[in-house]
């Protein structure tokens, strides 16, 4: 999956692009293995002074939630995922559900992983669908023969604490949630259709900080990765984004 810079034919610049939900990894109609992204949290960096930054997140819901959650809300995913605080990666199985939500997001910062926190199934959700937690990956779910359902995946690409100047470098970090191509299509069958939420954040150094969000809708249980009903973006441009 192509990340997409901060500036244009790696010409280092002092001011930001517009926001755009096109970089986000829910975007992606399928991915080399034909699956798709259930869930993202990315931050790229550019380390010139300005340190320009895009913040991405978002995630398919069952149910279409309130547009404000995308536009005005400090941290969507909480609101948007299952939240849980303070929760260790080996005590996952075993924590208590409260929501059927596809995702879960676990905020506790430098608490149990490298990063500031972790997305995963919902691991309620995955027994309901007769799914099994597989000992290898990340959060990876199989079926009864064995093949990959879902996993989380956590990248890092350079030190994302680097402070500037390190002109023409970018630093960045995040997590996807997975569905395979079978676990998709398992989804699509219990669920129906899914509400792909999205919001991209961009700021630079004295610049106004941008925000773009989207909701997008499948057109039913039997729509394909990416044949979602289009809706237009909201962007805004705001000193408190």
């Amino acid at each position: 999956m192509q990340e997409q810079r901060l500036h244009d034919g790696g010409e280092r610049v002092d001011t930001v692009h517009a926001a755009d939900t096109a970089t986000s990894a829910l975007l992606v109609p399928a991915l080399g293995d034909g699956g798709i992204v259930l869930a993202e949290e990315t931050i790229i960096k550019e380390l010139s002074w300005e340190v320009p930054t895009e913040r991405r997140c978002g995630v398919r819901v069952v149910e279409r939630p309130p547009e404000d959650i995308l536009r005005e809300k400090d941290d969507p995913m909480v609101e948007l995922c299952e939240n849980w605080q303070q929760v260790l990666i080996s005590e996952y199985l075993e924590h208590e559900c409260e929501t059927d939500s596809l995702v879960v997001v676990q905020t506790g910062t430098g608490f149990d992983t490298p990063c500031r926190r972790w997305l995963a199934f919902n691991p309620d959700v995955a027994l309901q669908l007769d799914w099994t937690p597989s000992p290898k990956g990340l959060f990876r779910w199989v079926d009864a023969q064995g093949r990959t359902m879902v996993e989380s995946v956590w990248w890092q690409d350079g030190f994302p604490a680097q402070r500037p100047p390190q002109h023409d470098e970018e630093v960045g970090e995040g997590w996807l949630v997975i569905l395979s191509t079978l676990g998709a299509a398992a989804i699509r069958d219990a669920f129906g259709h899914l509400t792909v939420c999205i919001r991209v954040e961009r700021e630079a150094k004295k610049q106004t900080p941008m925000r773009a969000t989207i909701q997008k809708t499948h057109e039913s249980a039997d729509s394909k990765p990416g044949s979602e009903v289009p809706e237009p973006p909201s962007v805004s441009s705001s000193a408190e984004s």
